[in-house]
């Protein structure tokens, strides 16, 4: 891999953290403008969530094609399989995390204070 694409890419990792987490925030931003909806999220739903991924990356995706002057189509399909496992990472931890609280395995981890001689009974 050359340099060039080396420090593109983690430079990319640190622009889909910092843009990622400034678009969450983007929507209350502009005083809840519709069409800034259509970009960041307007609540926290997953699908929400996944908007955070999305549309940094395409931006990401469509700059490292100008820069990297990419022509055989390999960085935007790695980039679209970096996404999707992005996105699909998001849901797991979304669902599991949200299983795992409904029906939780170990109920001591849920409990405010563990149960010892001193609780009330």
């Amino acid at each position: 891999m050359k340099k060039r694409t080396r420090i593109f890419l983690a430079a990319g990792f640190v622009f889909l953290c910092v843009a990622g987490s400034l678009l969450h925030f983007f929507y209350g931003f502009t005083g809840k403008d519709p069409l800034a909806g259509l970009v960041s999220p307007v609540n926290e739903s997953p699908w929400e969530h996944l908007k955070l991924l999305y549309f940094p990356a395409l931006l990401l995706t469509g700059a490292g094609c100008l820069i990297l002057r990419e022509k055989s189509g390999v960085l935007p399909a790695a980039m679209g399989a970096g996404v999707w496992t992005g996105m699909l990472s998001i849901l797991c931890v979304f669902f599991f995390t949200r299983a795992y609280w409904a029906f939780p395995c170990c109920p001591w981890i849920c409990s405010p204070s563990p149960p010892g001689p001193l609780s009330p009974a």
